[in-house]
Order: C-alpha cells, then sequence, then structure tokens
C-alpha cells in the first residue's frame, strides 16, 4: 500500500507534523511520500498512491475522483477554521481563501477523518457520515527530551510562549497579566517569542503601554529545531493559551523536555492549568505556581510520533 501525504511545506507547525508521520510511516516500513502542494513538481510522485492524506490541500485531480481513497487529518480546531473563513471573507477580496468550504467538501469526501482531539471529534461527527477517528498526536521523543541547561533565558522564575500567533492561542491575556504578575514578583521575566513582524504595530504599543516591555522580551525569532529544544529546557516555565483546554504541539514537546507546562483547564499535559476567562483570576492562579503554592499534576507519558504513525496505518487500512 503505497501513502502519498499533501502538504504546504512552509514550516509550519501544520507541515511539521505531516513531515513527521510520513517518516515515521517509512520507518514502520510503509511507502510513503511527501508531496508539496504549492509546487507540482512534486507531484507525481504521489499521484498514483493507494491512500491520499490531506493535510492542507490537494489537486483537483485527485480531490473530485471518487475511486481515490482519500484521508483527512483536521488539524485545526473547528472554532479557528470558522473564524479564518470568516475573516478572509470580510475583506472583501475576490476569491479569499474559504477554510470552512474546503473542509466542508473534504469532510464529505474523504474516506476518513482524522483528528487528534475527541473534543473536535464530537464536532466533526456532526458534520459528516465518514468515520471520525481520534489519534495520539505524537512526537520525535529521540529528539524532544531534556538536554543540560543552558543560561539562555532571564528571569526567576522564567516563563516561556512561543505559539504561532493566531487568535485561538496568542499571549494576549500573559500580556495583559504581566504588569500584575511582576508587580508581585519581581524578578520574574516573560520571554515572548515567534511574534511575526507583521503583528509588531499592535503587540509593542500593547507592550509599552502596560509596562510589559520592562520586564519581558519580545521577539519575532522563529527558532530552529535544537535551539528551540534549548529554550524550553532553559525556562522554568512553558505558557500555553490553546483555547478550550486543547493541547498542541508546542505543549507536547515543551512537556517532553521536562519545562513545566501552564495551560488552560483541559490540557492533559499542562503541570498545572489555569482558568480561562478572567485574566484577574489567572494572575492569582499564575502568581501561586511560580511560587510553589501548587503541586504540578501528574501527567500522562507525552506520546511518539511512532504510536501516530501506527494508527495512521490502522485508519489505511479501514477503507
Amino acid at each position: 500500500m503505497k501513502v502519498a501525504h499533501w502538504t504546504f511545506l512552509n514550516g509550519s507547525g501544520l507541515s511539521n507534523v505531516a513531515v513527521d508521520i510520513q517518516e515515521a510511516e517509512v520507518k514502520l516500513g510503509s511507502e510513503s511520500v511527501l508531496c508539496d502542494t504549492s509546487k507540482s513538481d512534486t507531484w507525481e510522485k504521489g499521484m498514483d498512491a493507494d491512500i491520499h492524506v490531506v493535510h492542507s490541500h490537494i489537486p483537483d485531480s485527485l480531490s473530485l475522483d471518487k475511486s481515490k481513497k482519500l484521508v483527512t487529518i483536521q488539524h485545526g480546531s473547528p472554532e479557528h477554521v470558522f473564524e479564518m473563513s470568516l475573516r478572509n471573507g470580510l475583506t472583501g477580496s475576490y476569491g479569499a481563501s474559504d477554510s470552512l468550504a474546503i473542509v466542508g467538501f473534504l469532510l464529505n469526501r474523504v474516506n476518513a477523518v482524522v483528528t487528534f482531539w475527541p473534543r473536535h471529534t464530537e464536532i466533526w461527527n456532526t458534520m459528516t457520515q465518514m468515520p471520525v477517528h481520534t489519534i495520539p498526536m505524537g512526537i520525535d521523543k529521540e529528539f524532544w527530551k531534556p538536554v543540560p541547561k543552558q543560561r539562555l533565558l532571564t528571569g526567576n522564575p522564567s516563563i516561556l510562549t512561543a505559539e504561532n500567533c493566531h487568535t485561538c492561542k496568542w499571549p494576549i491575556d500573559l500580556m495583559f497579566m504581566w504588569p500584575h504578575i511582576v508587580e508581585k514578583k519581581i524578578t520574574a521575566r516573560a520571554h515572548f517569542i515567534n511574534l511575526p513582524y507583521d503583528q509588531h504595530r499592535w503587540w509593542l504599543p500593547l507592550a509599552y503601554m502596560n509596562n510589559t516591555r520592562y520586564t519581558s522580551y519580545i521577539s519575532p525569532v522563529k527558532l530552529p529545531k535544537e535551539q528551540l529544544r534549548n529554550f524550553l529546557c532553559a525556562a522554568d516555565f512553558y505558557y500555553s493559551p490553546v483555547e478550550y483546554g486543547d493541547f498542541n504541539r508546542m505543549s507536547l514537546e515543551a512537556a517532553a523536555t521536562g519545562c513545566k507546562v501552564i495551560s488552560y483547564r483541559g490540557n492533559e499535559w499542562a503541570h498545572y492549568w489555569i482558568t480561562e476567562g478572567d485574566q484577574r483570576e489567572q494572575v492569582k492562579e499564575i502568581l501561586a505556581i511560580i511560587n510553589g503554592e501548587i503541586k504540578p499534576r501528574d501527567i500522562p507519558e507525552v506520546p511518539s510520533i511512532e504510536e501516530t504513525a501506527k494508527r495512521m496505518l490502522e485508519v489505511y487500512a479501514s477503507i
């Protein structure tokens, strides 16, 4: 059985997951190839595949051919899919990207749907008659593991956040809270990285307005894999503000390196939960965490990418 993974190989979290799954499938003995949807010269090696895995988009010649077996991995939350579709539609541009339309088509065209979140499964199940499989989101645990701690981040404690800056997980709450946190814990330092240049005209004025800028580090830097691991191992806490208590790849990688993860209530791999909503309550909870007043949760073992690949092979076999 030959499998083709289709994605935009742009270095995003989504494409990194696609690459990791494809490589893990190959290690398990599967004939699995990777095709860059944005580069037609990579398509030929995947056109004859028995199973086509859609991570973002797929050529029309495959998606409209009902003899082809398709699996879609729904990487984004249903709420964010809807929001991005609405946002792009409001620009008034011709041919605006419509993620909701793409997902609606795929959910009723493919032979199986895959997600990493049980919460998402319940929502997608109301929109499709296709089987929805919930599988573990695994990571490369041979790489994401503790390494000797380097003096990379200042602060006692240091709190790192490095999410892709989408509204479903951007660090707006931490920036609103930071003046109140540092007022009570003057030695604390926040490190906001991966804040893109094209958003600086909003983030930096806010950071100056409420004095967050004086006791934090803000950078657009998107760290190479090895350096990101070093930063995670150097941080005292990783802040993962993914909506609704969903986990994500970054929180798994942070937990696997031994960094203590702070996230909204429900994230299974977070050592500490804070309450989504009122930032005043979150300030109290974070202060209690960094002052050692709350015992960390016992978290389950972070899944491996091999587990993910094995479950994907089971999905392929089912169709």
